[in-house]
């Protein structure tokens, strides 16, 4: 019989039981940490003080600056490696550079309802027409991908995750997106790969919008529309069949007139939040009183009345986990708000809607105004929120207006903080993200972007060109994805959409959109060689 194996002696296995990762060599860690995302090196800077001067190590940084910008020299700052990384890095989102990698492509001469950026994939519907754009293979001789299933004017387009419906077969594939579509034709499409894998109908006429995320939890979601029948449908899209049979779950009624816009709830993925312009509110405008004396003391009074006739928008508060037997049994909550639908946004349990010429906060717990945030005269044309700032950015006639959220609930009356201005028309195009604004609209030949913690102009874009042909139309539609914009234009003879990706750019520009000083400030932490417009890195 064999004998049992010895044993490990006792002080070998307390020294194992109490080695720990500080125990182990610095440069041994910062290797292993270069193998890390940028989001793995802040969690890991966040840690321990240790472990934070691991992620700050100079190794690290020129490690990943030379992997991005291989032919490029990062000169030495008082500020550190690691900061002039993320100073180039905030810069290139901030399109703070002259040489963009650019790709016009040259379309038929009319107007632009939407654009999406998938990646590096630029997506456009023109009319009842879809168009696919890969850029990474247009380049070496890639056809434009052609979707034309549907026979109305495309309404509304989302991009949701791949590995939400029925259509993932591999772990490969659940970084992947498709595409919904809703069009006049009363239907509801969904794309992958060029072609149309579902097509959904139910609404009595054309679908205006979807839900800009899906609700629901867990592995079942579900696709909210809105139709001009004044319906909300809620749409499976686990069902299976190309017609979508079964995908029908439930129809919500209550809005009288067409559902223009719809934002599911943070705080709760199961409420979804619906907008449509209700009908004419009658309010009085003034009462003027005039008091005449005539001789002998006659008393004469006249008394004035002026009606205003104004469009409203009214609010309801879906819970989709609710039966829908009752047809609308499912509303939870409404309210109404003076002035035409422009947008919402839904911020956790917060509901930031734009109507007429304000921004009112609602808190959906309770379905009361909160506050006035913005009040944009004469109208909205535009607004987009980036809350982890509390800032809000409306678009007026000529100029955007930048509001701080935390001021306007100090204030009894909000002012702007900074206009962004020398816009031509109104501004109807508008993004934010944490690094940036992009300001756009049909009457001007230009995007501009500018800094979002200081207002400042970095750059100025022109989205139209002569050989579109004799035309007024600036940008009809413009989409921004991190360091990427695509914006589409069009003219009496072609339209064009130009891609402008910024991630592999090394020439600053003119201080045309920034202070040389300012520009000293920026650059001070690199040199300038020779460059390479090949680096797709999407950080």
């Amino acid at each position: 019989m064999a004998e049992p194996p010895a044993s490990l002696p006792q002080t070998a296995t307390t020294e194992a039981a109490t080695t720990k990762i500080t125990d182990l060599d610095e440069d041994s860690l910062a290797h292993c940490a270069t193998y890390l995302s940028l989001q793995d090196l802040s969690n890991l800077a966040m840690t321990s003080k240790f472990l934070k001067k691991i992620a700050y190590s100079d190794s690290i940084w020129l490690h990943r600056f030379s992997l991005r910008w291989p032919l490029e020299m990062l000169s030495s700052s008082s500020s550190g490696v690691r900061q002039a990384y993320l100073d180039w890095r905030t810069a290139l989102h901030q399109f703070k550079f002259a040489d963009p990698f650019v790709l016009d492509l040259y379309t038929e001469a009319r107007h632009f309802d939407h654009i999406l950026l998938d990646k590096n994939d630029i997506i456009f519907s023109q009319g009842s027409i879809i168009r696919m754009m890969k850029t990474d293979s247009f380049l070496s001789g890639g056809s434009l991908v052609r979707m034309s299933d549907h026979n109305a004017r495309i309404t509304c387009m989302r991009l949701f995750p791949l590995n939400e419906t029925s259509l993932v077969r591999s772990e490969i594939q659940r970084e992947e997106n498709v595409l919904v579509t809703s069009s006049c034709d009363h239907s509801i499409r969904l794309w992958w790969k060029g072609a149309c894998h579902r097509c959904f109908r139910g609404h009595n006429g054309a679908v205006s919008t979807l839900s800009d995320k899906l609700l629901g939890a867990g592995g079942v979601k579900v696709l909210a529309s809105g139709g001009e029948d004044g319906t909300v449908r809620l749409w499976s899209l686990s069902s299976s069949g190309k017609r979508g049979q079964q995908a029908l779950k439930a129809t919500l009624y209550g809005h009288q007139k067409p559902v223009s816009l719809m934002s599911v709830a943070g705080h709760k993925p199961s409420l979804l939040v619906t907008m449509s312009r209700d009908s004419k509110v009658s309010c009085l405008a003034f009462f003027l009183s005039i008091h005449f004396l005539t001789p002998p003391e006659f008393y004469f009074h006249v008394c004035t009345r002026i009606f205003l006739n104004s469009w409203g928008s009214q609010v309801r508060v879906w819970d989709t986990n609710t039966s829908s037997a009752v047809r609308s049994s499912c509303c939870v909550g409404m309210t109404s708000l003076p002035g035409a639908p422009v947008d919402m946004k839904c911020d956790e349990a917060l509901l930031y809607i734009a109507a007429g010429s304000s921004v009112v906060v609602v808190d959906l717990r309770t379905m009361r105004k909160v506050n006035t945030v913005a009040i944009c005269q004469p109208k909205l044309y535009s607004f987009a929120i980036m809350p982890s700032k509390s800032l809000i950015c409306t678009g007026g006639f000529g100029k955007a207006l930048l509001w701080d959220i935390r001021r306007s609930q100090e204030a009894s009356k909000p002012k702007a903080v900074t206009e962004l201005d020398g816009h031509m028309g109104s501004v109807s195009l508008l993004h934010m993200d944490p690094y940036k604004i992009v300001t756009g609209g049909l009457g001007d030949n230009f995007v501009n972007a500018w800094e979002i913690d200081t207002g400042k102009q970095t750059n100025s874009l022109l989205c139209n060109r002569p050989e579109l042909g004799n035309t007024n139309i600036g940008c009809s539609a413009m989409a921004v994805n991190a360091c990427r914009i695509a914006t589409a234009s069009y003219g009496e003879s072609q339209g064009l959409v130009s891609f402008r990706d910024f991630s592999g750019a090394v020439r600053p520009t003119s201080s045309k959109c920034n202070d040389d000083e300012e520009e000293a400030d920026v650059w001070k932490f690199w040199g300038t060689q020779t460059y390479s417009d090949s680096d797709g890195s999407n950080e």
